[in-house]
């Protein structure tokens, strides 16, 4: 993520989440820390909490959805990160969110942890239900300290393409329907019955594949994760079969940053993208320091809006109105006597940040 010691990197983002804290009642939030092999410290993720978040956690948090969305915001895994929950209206809530550096087991444990630090009404271990893809095993959720919590693989996920992946893409293509019915079997006898099936089935080839065999029942011993009739008698499951609180919340922080689009993925939600193409139009670029203030310049968002003026934000608004920002504080901490700092407007004062 970034060194400790840099104080330029992120600066912002760091004194912006120390404002709320300061301000905002109730607000919590914490960074991760890895130790490199040189022995500096290294953030790799932060959450945070809001009050509602907390007490959201507190009322609904007894069925939880953990995920990371991998597709939408970290094509350099750096994913969104958010503790889904419905509330008593089936209405999306969450309990913390953050950014984490992949989706690794550690990471998890970070999220868990600091559940246990922000929420002390709310005990990790009165949480009942655990849900999620198939990243989990119900020995991790338990190791994270979920102690007693039921898995409960997401529905979605295993049929997309959880199943394939388990038993390989030949042998689902023969045992699908087998497969399918004992995810979605309604009772005992319905799921025995398609197990029974399915084990007849590859007793009957020749020779027989006892991997598959044992992978086979396996999976009927880890029927309570995800057969219908097992997560229905759980304790508070409210007729969840899944995580679509995470998906659910995953798809509105996509189309929020989105400004709206569903179908669309601009640089809103991909601004590791647009570094990467303003990297490739100036190769070689540095920061100047500011004077008078530890913020850097930056040196690479204005050089882009003196060659290339607008051709890459003119559709992201939010972006641009970001620059704008950042232009003008850095014109306003330089003690220029120009009248103003805009994208189109690069100060000529040898003291200002913004001189060419």
């Amino acid at each position: 993520f970034f060194d400790v010691g840099k104080e330029e990197a992120l600066f912002s983002f760091i004194d912006y989440l120390q404002l709320i804290s300061a301000r905002a009642k109730g607000f919590f939030h914490k960074f991760a820390y890895e130790t490199s092999n040189n022995g500096r410290q290294k953030i790799v993720g932060v959450m945070w909490q809001t009050a509602t978040m907390r007490r959201n956690f507190e009322l609904f948090g007894d069925f939880i959805g953990l995920d990371m969305m991998k597709r939408g915001l970290n094509k350099l895994l750096w994913p969104y990160a958010g503790v889904a929950m419905y509330d008593e209206m089936r209405k999306l809530c969450i309990a913390c969110e953050g950014v984490l550096c992949g989706e690794r087991t550690d990471m998890y444990q970070f999220i868990a942890d600091f559940l246990e630090q922000s929420t002390p009404i709310r005990k990790l271990a009165d949480i009942k239900i655990v849900a999620g893809d198939a990243f989990f095993t119900q020995e991790l959720v338990v190791a994270l300290g979920f102690k007693n919590a039921v898995l409960v693989l997401d529905r979605w996920h295993l049929l997309d393409s959880g199943l394939e992946k388990m038993f390989g893409k030949a042998a689902y293509e023969m045992m699908k329907g087998h497969l399918v019915g004992m995810v979605e079997a309604d009772s005992l006898y319905e799921y025995e019955s398609f197990l029974t099936s399915a084990s007849e089935f590859l007793q009957s080839k020749q020779p027989r594949d006892g991997d598959l065999e044992k992978t086979l029942q396996k999976f009927a011993d880890k029927r309570g994760n995800y057969a219908t009739y097992c997560i229905r008698s759980i304790p508070g499951n409210r007729g969840l079969l899944g995580s679509a609180c995470s998906e659910q919340n995953h798809s509105s922080a996509l189309v929020f940053l989105n400004d709206g689009e569903k179908t669309m993925n601009k640089y809103n939600a991909h601004l590791i993208t647009l570094v990467k193409d303003l990297s490739m139009l100036l190769p070689s670029w540095t920061l100047i320091p500011t004077k008078g203030t530890k913020r850097p310049a930056f040196v690479l968002i204005r050089s882009l809006l003196l060659k290339r003026p607008l051709t890459l934000l003119q559709e992201n608004p939010k972006f641009l109105l970001g620059v704008q920002n950042i232009l003008t504080q850095l014109h306003e901490s330089s003690d220029c006597q120009q009248e103003d700092a805009t994208v189109s407007h690069v100060c000529k004062k040898k003291t200002c940040a913004l001189t060419r």
